[in-house]
């Protein structure tokens, strides 16, 4: 369980006998991105890529006096390095062990129907290291498709107010800072494309 789940955890109980419902649960999400690799001549790739990603909690109340709703959106945007050495390729297959390194920055936003008109901003900075196996199958010379699986490390930052690097998050249930912990598996398909072309 993430720090955010336990958070959301935290604030449904604090609510006393009251029944506040869980809706979103910060579940598992798609990232978008792209990556720019050079190839050696030991066919080792040397990447560049950037990703997007989104998820979402939120926390409700209903009765005859109206709803009461807390929502919490987590963004994180990557940019980092990749490394892939082959260890098996052919004309039409490859298939890469590699490791990829990142910088992942997140933003977490939480608004309140009981106080209309405010939200909480917070951001954070995390390290994050993936080791990968990926395969490219080559459709033509040019293009391929690709697949990954991997597992991602995330060295986690404090959720600091931006205007206050100093003031963070703490979960009041535990007293522990709360963080944007994106620990987990990755699975990926994409295209690639080779601008240039291959003479072997």
């Amino acid at each position: 369980m993430t720090s955010l789940e336990h958070w959301e955890n935290s604030l449904r109980n604090s609510s006393g006998p009251i029944f506040v419902k869980s809706g979103l649960t910060f579940s598992d999400n798609l990232a978008l991105g792209g990556e720019i690799e050079f190839e050696t001549v030991q066919n080792q790739r040397i990447g560049i890529f950037f990703a997007s990603t989104k998820t979402d909690g939120s926390l409700s109340y209903q009765d005859l006096n109206g709803l009461w709703v807390v929502n919490m959106k987590a963004k994180f945007n990557s940019v980092g390095s990749s490394l892939a050495v082959p260890i098996y390729q052919s004309n039409h297959f490859s298939l890469h062990p590699g490791i990829k390194g990142s910088a992942i920055f997140g933003h977490l936003t939480v608004t309140d129907t009981a106080v209309p008109g405010e939200e909480l901003n917070v951001i954070t900075t995390n390290v994050g290291v993936n080791p990968n196996l990926s395969a490219a199958f080559i459709i033509i010379n040019r293009l391929s498709i690709r697949t990954q699986i991997g597992y991602e490390f995330q060295i986690t930052g404090k959720l600091k107010d931006p205007s206050d690097k100093k003031a963070y998050l703490i979960n009041s249930g535990t007293g522990n800072p709360i963080v944007l912990n994106g620990d987990g598996l990755r699975l990926g398909i994409g295209i690639g494309y080779s601008l240039i072309k291959k003479t072997s």
